[in-house]
């Protein structure tokens, strides 16, 4: 489990407040406080201490004063620049050793591209619904506003009075959740600079979650049989012992380029999707078939995976997305079940494949016909599997916080893990299935767990 940052004094939760920042233009290099607030952060008149801000930090002599409003922090306009510190944010204030924090400082890694953030940062918003519990400074960026030699960020920070994202030149936050791929440079450069708080930092393939699974006896036996697709001779092999498999991308999502294969007497049927139109090709020998399979998979770039035979409603696979998310307090925790229902006779469950969502728990009742006891039991035995399975990646070293766990039950009742998703699993299923309120409660998770990786953990 990756390391918290140290606990900051004073953190019961009914001394937490909320300060404004407020430009000095007379004192050069110093920090002026209420006397509670001094007292709060057992400081004393003219010591020195360093202000701290994301990952930079500059002296600053103490001043305490009863003139300045007790949720008010006077600080020389010189330090502000330096720090970059936005003014529209309210901060917490935390002693750590000789330093003071200003926080959280917590940054959204939404695009590569600065034109990309430009069009989408907006849509950032529902991370901020609930601003009030996270208070601070909330930066969205792109790789493209990276400045690595200055350690500068061009981004956007969420003003809370106007509830918009203003530009500017930020400097690097003291967290980050990450929503997109990035190559073993800019994870280098992360885990240098910002260090073990960058959350979901390594997109992991099909592959490799089913590796490191088939390794954790907590939940091997919930794998179905896989391999790696290298030629079309595996294709053929593997279904003279199990009779039907899917062929999925290994970094595919949304059901994109996932094929069944199944043997039927002497021929194969092929189903797939191209452009989101289902398709269907018979072959009688595997020589017949190399021709189309070689077009349709890319060499090293797939698996083959047993086919499990999922429960259906009227020609309907259903599968479940357990939203699997790190909580406040750094733990794994459930933030909510989603019944997906393919497309009647589709190979693929997806929504933006033309498929269907509600909440999990009336797609248990509803489909199996289970009591509201029996429906716990199974629903709590899903759980266990789905935060074992992420336990289980993260021994690998990898720091997620974020991920949708899609599990299967077959129609004997065994639960079957099917995927992990780690690169910013869509939890507009919530929605989709009908519960804004858990739509915006898993996002403020999400940034609870960045708030606490940026140094302002709420105790238990």
């Amino acid at each position: 489990m990756p390391p918290s940052r140290p606990a900051l004094e004073g953190r019961g939760n009914s001394l937490i407040q909320k300060f404004r920042i407020i430009p000095n233009l007379k004192n050069k290099a110093t920090l002026t406080i209420h006397p509670t607030a001094a007292k709060r952060l057992k400081v004393c008149q003219e010591e020195r201490r360093f202000i701290q801000f994301g990952l930079k930090s500059q002296e600053v002599k103490l001043l305490i004063s009863p003139e300045i409003k007790s949720q008010e922090i006077l600080l020389s306009e010189g330090i502000i620049d330096i720090l970059k510190i936005p003014l529209a944010p309210k901060f917490e204030i935390m002693a750590k050793d000789n330093q003071l924090v200003l926080g959280p400082y917590i940054g959204i890694l939404a695009a590569k591209g600065n034109q990309r953030l430009d069009e989408i940062v907006t849509n950032l918003s529902n991370y901020v619904y609930h601003y009030n519990a996270l208070g601070g400074a909330i930066l969205a960026f792109s790789l493209d506003g990276v400045d690595t030699e200055q350690n500068i960020i061009r981004g956007y920070v969420f003003n809370p009075e106007t509830k918009k994202w203003i530009l500017g030149s930020y400097s690097y936050p003291a967290a980050i959740m990450q929503r997109i791929r990035i190559n073993k440079y800019w994870r280098n450069h992360f885990q240098t600079t910002v260090g073990n708080f960058v959350f979901n930092n390594y997109i992991f393939d099909k592959w490799e979650m089913h590796q490191w699974l088939s390794h954790s006896s907590p939940v091997q036996n919930h794998l179905p049989e896989t391999i790696l697709y290298r030629k079309v001779q595996d294709i053929f092999f593997f279904l003279k012992e199990y009779h039907k498999a899917y062929l999925k991308p290994l970094s595919g999502s949304q059901g994109s380029g996932v094929i069944e294969a199944t043997q039927k007497g002497s021929y194969i049927l092929l189903r797939y999707r191209i452009n989101g139109e289902e398709q269907e090709a018979y072959f009688d020998s595997p020589q017949e078939g190399k021709a189309l399979l070689q077009k349709l998979l890319q060499k090293g770039k797939y698996i083959i995976q047993k086919a499990v035979d999922l429960i259906t409603s009227e020609d309907r696979i259903i599968d479940f997305r357990l939203i699997i998310l790190k909580n406040q307090w750094g733990e794994w925790e459930d933030f909510g079940m989603i019944g997906r229902y393919s497309k009647a006779k589709s190979i693929i469950s997806n929504i933006s494949g033309g498929g269907q969502a509600e909440l999990g728990e009336k797609t248990l009742e509803r489909v199996l016909n289970l009591k509201a006891e029996e429906v716990y039991t199974l629903r709590k035995q899903m759980s266990e599997v789905a935060i074992e399975a992420a336990k289980s990646v993260e021994a690998q070293g990898i720091h997620c916080g974020n991920l949708g766990v899609d599990l299967g039950l077959d129609k004997k009742g065994h639960i079957w893990i099917i995927e992990i998703n780690n690169r910013d699993p869509n939890h507009t299923i919530a929605i989709d299935a009908g519960d804004k309120h858990m739509f915006y409660k898993i996002k403020l998770a999400n940034m609870l767990y960045a708030k606490r990786l940026a140094g302002f953990a709420k105790e238990l």
